[in-house]
């Protein structure tokens, strides 16, 4: 209830105590001690989400081998309590957050070699996700063929046991 000023015009209201991230909607009815008017037409808003976090940043993947990687992504959030790793999709691993700003670094395993991957990283906290970090792709390392660099050498011992025979 809020007391009217004398005359006519615009009247201006603070509303308060209202929970973040909330649709509200409002509608105003004046009034006095003989009569009421009919209520006006209905106005929605939403109130601001005031527990953003902030979208990690400058992802980085290096130390790619056949079956694992290492990311780096700068943590430009506060409120976080941790990170989502997607790979491909779906999330391959959960790490919790350091305190403060910075870079953090995971380490992937268990891929599949010469395989292409795309990785993303969020921020989270209990009641909020980041926007997604920038995707970057990656592909594993072949694997390396024991069984060609044996016949190599063998081959290269058959040489050198017939040389020496002789």
């Amino acid at each position: 209830v809020v007391g009217a000023r004398r005359g006519t015009g615009y009247q201006y209201v603070n509303l308060s105590g209202m929970k973040a991230n909330t649709a509200y909607q409002v509608k105003v009815v004046a009034y006095n001690r003989s009569a009421t008017s009919a209520n006006s037409s209905i106005k929605s808003f939403r109130t601001k989400n005031t527990n953003v976090i902030k979208t990690p940043t400058s992802l980085y993947v290096y130390n790619i081998t056949e079956t694992t990687a290492r990311l780096r992504f700068r943590d430009n959030a506060t409120n976080e309590v941790g990170f989502k790793i997607y790979l491909n999709g779906r999330v391959a691993t959960v790490v919790g957050a350091r305190r403060g700003t910075g870079y953090q670094y995971v380490n992937l395993s268990g891929m599949k070699a010469n395989t292409a991957y795309q990785v993303k990283v969020v921020a989270y906290n209990r009641s909020a996700t980041s926007a997604n970090s920038s995707i970057k792709s990656f592909r594993t390392k072949k694997l390396f063929h024991q069984e060609n660099k044996c016949q190599e050498v063998l081959s290269k011992l058959e040489i050198r046991i017939i040389l020496e025979l002789f």
